[in-house]
C-alpha cells in the first residue's frame, strides 16, 4: 500500500547527550508546513578490482539527514493572559531554548501611568525577570502592542518603545517569552526530531539547527519561520499514532506597527515584507570516536541580517550613505497571546535599491544586526504566551 506522502508530523525534544534520544519530553510542531524529511548514508565506493575489471562492493559509511520546514508563528495560550500568569511555551520552545538564551515573563496588571502620548506605565509587583528590554508587551483594555525599551524592576516601570495611542487605565500588560542570541557556546544543546512520513517513523538525532530565519511576509498574511536542521543519525522506529490536531491559532501580520530610531519614536508608516536570519551557525563537531563521527555540537561565527521595503523616505537612503546605525522595533500579531516581536538595537543598512510595489516605487534595504556591547545581545525575539 502507498503511503500518503502529504501526512507529515514533526515532534522535538532536547537532547542532554548529544545524539541520544531522551525517549520521552516530546513537543509535536503542529503548526510546521512544507515539511520535508531525508535520510541519508554514504556509500564509500572502492576501486575497480584490476584482475577482473568488475568493482568490488562498496562499504556503507555514516549516517547523516535533514528536516526543513516552515512554522506559522504561534503564541503558547489561547486567550489573554491575567495578572500573575507566567508566559506559556509556544511548539518550537523547544528548539529555541536549545540554541538561545531564553527567559520566561510574567503578565502583570495595570498599576499607574499609561496616558496616552506618553510612553510608561507601571505594573503591579512582582520579580525582575517579569519583562525584558526588547519584548513585545500587550495593552489587553486596549489592545496596544509595544517593545519594551526600558524596564526598572524597582518602580515597576515599563517604557515602551512609542507613545502609547489609548490611555491605559486598567487591564493587563500582557508579557512574552524572550530569546537571545547565546553568548556560551557550551551551553548550545543538540535535538532528537521524531519526524512521521504516513506510517513511517524516523527518529532523525544529534540535530543542529542550521537555519532559522523570520520569512519576509506581506501585510496580512501570516509570519512564518524557515527551519533547517542537519542530524548526524538516523533510526527507524515502530509507527505510533499521534494525538488529533488542536492547532494553535498563529499571528497574522495586521495591527503590527514597524518603528525604525530611538526610542521612544514615531512610527515608520508603510514598511512590509520585513524578513531577518537570526544567524545561528551552528556545526557538528567531527571526530572518528563518535559513532557516526560527530560528536557534538558547537556555536560558530554568527551572522545576523535581514531586509525590508519602505515607501520612498529620504531619512532611510540618508542614513543607507552615512553608514549610520537605527534600532528597528516590530511587534506583530493582532492579539495578547499570539504574536511576536522583534528588536534589532543596531541595525546597519548595507544595501539600497529602488524596487516596485503595486506600481509604487520602494527602497529595498539589506541591513546587518550589529554589536549592542554590553547592553544587550544583536537582537530580541520574542514569542507570546
Amino acid at each position: 500500500m502507498a503511503i500518503r506522502n502529504e501526512l507529515r508530523n514533526i515532534e522535538l525534544v532536547q537532547e542532554s547527550t548529544f545524539g541520544t534520544d531522551p525517549g520521552a519530553g516530546y513537543v509535536r510542531v503542529y503548526n510546521a508546513r512544507d515539511i520535508d524529511v531525508q535520510v541519508d548514508q554514504k556509500p564509500l565506493k572502492r576501486p575497480i578490482q584490476i584482475s577482473t575489471l568488475t568493482l568490488p562492493d562498496h562499504v556503507m559509511g555514516v549516517k547523516r539527514a535533514s528536516l526543513s520546514f516552515k512554522w506559522e508563528i504561534t503564541g503558547g495560550r489561547t486567550a489573554n493572559p491575567v495578572t500573575g500568569d507566567t508566559a506559556t511555551a509556544s511548539e518550537l520552545h523547544e528548539l529555541f531554548k536549545s540554541i538561545w538564551i531564553s527567559q520566561q515573563g510574567t503578565s502583570k496588571a495595570y498599576a499607574s501611568g499609561g496616558a496616552s502620548a506618553q510612553s510608561d506605565v507601571v505594573v503591579a509587583a512582582g520579580g525582575a525577570n517579569d519583562f525584558k528590554i526588547g519584548q513585545r508587551i500587550w495593552d489587553t483594555q486596549n489592545g496596544q502592542q509595544r517593545i519594551v525599551a526600558n524596564w526598572v524592576n524597582g518602580t515597576r516601570t515599563l517604557t515602551a518603545n512609542a507613545p502609547w495611542t489609548t490611555s491605559i487605565t486598567g487591564g493587563v500588560i500582557a508579557s512574552a517569552w524572550t530569546y537571545e542570541q547565546q553568548t556560551v557556546a557550551a551551553t548550545v544543546k543538540s535535538l532528537t526530531c521524531r519526524a512521521s512520513i504516513d506510517s513511517i517513523d524516523y527518529v532523525l538525532k544529534g540535530g543542529r539547527v542550521s537555519k532559522i530565519a523570520l520569512a519576509a511576509t506581506q501585510a496580512g498574511e501570516i509570519p512564518m519561520l524557515d527551519v533547517e536542521i542537519e542530524f548526524a543519525d538516523w533510526t527507524t522506529d515502530a509507527f505510533t499514532a499521534t494525538a488529533a490536531n488542536t492547532l494553535p491559532a498563529p499571528a497574522v501580520m495586521r495591527g503590527s506597527p514597524f518603528w525604525i530610531g530611538a526610542a521612544p519614536v514615531a512610527a515608520t508608516s508603510y514598511i512590509d515584507r520585513l524578513a531577518f536570519d537570526f544567524g545561528t551557525p551552528i556545526v557538528h563537531q567531527r571526530a572518528s570516536e563518535g559513532s557516526q563521527g560527530v560528536v557534538g555540537v558547537e556555536y560558530a561565527e554568527p551572522g545576523p541580517k535581514g531586509s525590508f521595503s519602505v515607501y520612498y523616505a529620504s531619512v532611510v537612503r540618508d542614513d543607507w550613505a552615512a553608514g549610520t546605525k537605527r534600532a528597528l522595533w516590530l511587534p506583530a500579531g493582532a492579539n495578547a497571546y499570539s504574536g511576536f516581536g522583534l528588536w534589532v538595537p543596531q541595525a546597519q543598512y548595507d544595501k539600497h535599491q529602488h524596487g516596485d510595489l503595486d506600481k509604487l516605487g520602494v527602497q529595498m534595504m539589506g541591513f546587518e544586526a550589529k554589536d549592542n556591547g554590553t547592553t544587550s545581545a544583536p537582537w530580541v525575539f520574542s514569542v507570546a504566551g
